[in-house]
């Protein structure tokens, strides 16, 4: 057979038509051209196309194999989407066993088993126990002591906090710092000395 070469006619339109359109216009399109060698080309001896040599007949096997070739792949395209919807049956089968198969290994080995999990691939999954009214109680006393310690405030207990308090509360660090002098002072202070008595002048 021939080899298809890159360019069967000299004109970039036709070239042009060739590869853009789509595989059915293409195929439509080569039939319409084999029947155009027939009708204007049939009696020629050779055919230089593209810069390669052709007759008629090695002409029109270029044609005859794109449309052999489309002819082949038409029922490979349905096989194709028949075989897509096997694989994605054949996965939701999978799935279901799988789940059903970790179902059973939690059965009989429990779900601390995680060697035999990883053995088959599968995560252990994780023990899930039943909360009590003690446990949401407890829970919530340890968050209560957990803001209390970390002196956390809600919204409420922040807006009910007013300037006039904050104010008070400043008032009182300047009379404790004028006091502390007085703690740590040197013990060399005295209390005034009497008044010095009068000398007699003698006679």
């Amino acid at each position: 057979m021939v080899p298809i070469p890159t360019r069967l006619l000299t004109f970039q339109r036709i070239t042009t038509t060739m590869t853009s359109n789509s595989k059915s216009d293409s195929y439509a399109l080569a039939q319409t051209i084999l029947a155009g060698i027939d009708k204007h080309l049939s009696g020629s001896a050779s055919l230089l196309i593209g810069g390669q040599p052709y007759t008629p007949a090695t002409l029109k096997a270029v044609y005859q194999a794109f449309i052999a070739a489309v002819t082949a792949t038409a029922p490979l395209k349905g096989q194709w989407h028949q075989a897509v919807i096997a694989e994605q049956a054949a996965l939701s089968v999978m799935q279901t066993a799988t789940k059903g198969l970790k179902t059973y290994l939690v059965s009989n080995y429990g779900t601390g088993a995680v060697s035999v999990f990883t053995d088959f691939g599968l995560s252990a999954p994780k023990p899930t126990g039943k909360t009590t009214a003690k446990t949401k109680a407890d829970a919530v006393e340890l968050r209560l002591q957990t803001r209390k310690a970390r002196h956390t405030m809600g919204k409420k207990q922040k807006a009910d906090i007013h300037g006039s308090e904050v104010a008070a509360d400043t008032a009182t660090v300047p009379a404790v710092a004028t006091a502390a002098p007085a703690q740590g002072g040197s013990a060399q202070a005295s209390a005034p000395s009497a008044p010095a008595a009068a000398v007699t002048p003698t006679k």
